[in-house]
C-alpha cells in the first residue's frame, strides 16, 4: 500500500513557477522569450506574499498566465504545463478551506 501524495500549496507551486522561469531566463539565448519569461514572473512574488488575496491568483490565472501562452509557442509555455495544473488542483483546495 502506498502513501497518498499530499497535494503541494499554491505558495510553494507559484516558487517553483518563479525558480524555472528563471532558470528558462539563464538558459536562453531567445531575447524575446526571456522578456515574455521576465513579464510573466514579475508580479509573483507579491502574489507569493498575499496568498489569501483569490482575486490575485485569479488575475495570474486569467489575465497573466493568458498573456504569456499568447506571446510564446506551445512548447516554450511547457516549462509551466505540469505546475499550472498542480497549481489550479491547489487553489481549487484551498479555496474551499474556510
Amino acid at each position: 500500500m502506498s502513501p497518498e501524495k499530499i497535494p503541494r500549496r499554491s505558495g510553494e507551486i507559484y516558487t517553483d513557477i518563479l525558480y524555472q522561469g528563471l532558470l528558462a531566463i539563464r538558459a536562453t539565448e531567445d531575447l524575446t522569450y526571456a522578456r515574455a519569461l521576465a513579464d510573466h514572473l514579475h508580479n509573483l512574488p507579491h502574489l507569493i506574499q498575499n496568498l489569501e488575496h483569490a482575486g490575485l491568483h485569479d488575475y495570474y490565472w486569467r489575465a497573466e498566465r493568458s498573456s504569456f501562452l499568447q506571446d510564446v509557442t506551445p512548447e516554450q509555455a511547457r516549462i509551466f504545463e505540469s505546475l499550472w495544473q498542480e497549481l489550479e488542483a491547489a487553489r481549487q483546495i484551498e479555496t474551499r478551506i474556510p
